[in-house]
């Protein structure tokens, strides 16, 4: 008959405190120390005790809990070398890889054999990453946000897939910072999406804007790409954020309404041709290394090309260059009707009442007359 474990081994001073009854097998001893299955026999056990492998366990066995990997690490890094390492990080994430950290790093320590500090930066592309993650963005994010604050602000919207084919929404924020004095257009987020619909898009936009405090009211514009979900005819992201503010939606269909008009439209298309040219020369006049005398000649053409609409060639032709500035114009000025706007103005009239073109002829001519003037 099969011999089973007995308590009172316990008690043996050889025994003591390394034998326990097998979990497994009632018939059978287990070493604590060698955690192994042994047989329920005195003197088996007794070997057992003596032998080489039980003795280099109980060595172990003794020998206490092993220490933490963490009480191995060196975590004394003093204050100049972790603001030295977040600049480095920050210069890479504005400028460059993250990869170009493992050569920078050696490349900084070489530097100068007697500053400690720079032989003593550690910072390849793995803690560059975590730095710029888990330290740099979200301190950005809060100064970002919280330089916001009460102010107006605008959005701009771009929807992509990443290269695993999951949908990604990038927001920009425009706003006036107070701090800085100036209007500022910057990063906000990088948002994963579960799809690219205008509703998943105005949901996420909206929720994120009320996580980050940024009021929805003082959201005053929106701006998005030619994506058929951004303008698209049916369903807009632009339409479904706008739309949850009654008095902002109210203004933006007035708006809306306005530019619709067909007479808007037509004093558009006269601005857009006539305002082409003005605009190139005022954009010449604000550089620092403009010619004076060739904006003076631009300057003269560009109003005569203006008075040759107004007035009759014929009588333009009479009036010499160093007398064009004082040259009272506006008598010879020809009548609304009979001006050329051009041949877009000519072909946007389709569908106008006579009426209607009349009074946008008067204003287009009365327009011209008052940047001559000013000219």
């Amino acid at each position: 008959m099969a011999n089973k474990y007995r308590s009172v081994w316990e008690q043996n001073s050889e025994l003591k405190g390394c034998l326990m009854p097998d979990p497994e097998d009632d018939k059978r001893d287990f070493c604590k120390v060698c955690k192994c299955s042994l047989i329920a026999h005195k003197k088996d056990l007794l070997l057992h005790r003596k032998s080489r492998k039980h003795l280099e366990s109980e060595k172990k066995y003794n020998a206490g809990p092993s220490k933490k990997i963490t009480e191995f690490l060196t975590t004394n890094i003093s204050k100049k070398r972790k603001v030295a390492e977040l600049k480095v990080a920050a210069f890479i994430a504005e400028h460059c890889s993250t990869r170009t950290a493992d050569h920078l790093s050696e490349l900084l320590n070489g530097l100068d054999d007697n500053s400690e500090l720079l032989k003593g930066v550690k910072l390849h592309r793995t803690k560059c990453s975590a730095l710029i993650l888990n330290v740099i963005s979200p301190c950005l994010l809060e100064d970002l946000i919280l330089d916001v604050g009460n102010e107006k602000y605008s959005l701009i919207i771009d929807e992509s897939t990443a290269i695993d084919c999951s949908k990604m929404m990038c927001l920009m924020i425009k706003y006036y910072s107070k701090l800085k004095r100036k209007i500022i257009t910057t990063f906000y987020r990088l948002m994963e999406i579960a799809a690219g619909d205008a509703l998943t898009l105005a949901e996420t936009m909206r929720s994120q804007l009320l996580k980050d405090s940024l009021p929805m009211e003082n959201l005053i514009g929106i701006g998005v790409d030619g994506a058929n979900v951004m303008v698209g005819k049916a369903m807009t992201n632009r339409d479904l954020v706008l739309t949850k503010d009654r008095e902002r939606c109210y203004t933006s269909q007035q708006l809306f309404e306005m530019l619709d008009d067909k007479k808007n439209y037509l004093y558009m298309v006269f601005l857009k041709k006539t305002l082409r040219e003005l605009t190139a020369l005022n954009t010449a006049f604000q550089s620092d290394q403009a010619n004076s005398l060739k904006l003076m000649e631009d300057l003269l053409h560009l109003l005569r090309n203006y008075l040759s609409i107004l007035i009759p060639p014929m009588r333009l032709e009479k009036v010499l260059d160093k007398d064009i500035f004082s040259f009272n114009f506006k008598d010879y000025v020809m009548s609304a009707t009979i001006i050329n706007f051009g041949y877009s103005f000519h072909e946007a009239q389709v569908g106008i009442e006579r009426n209607d073109v009349s009074c946008v002829q008067e204003r287009c001519r009365n327009f011209l007359i008052e940047l001559c003037y000013q000219i």
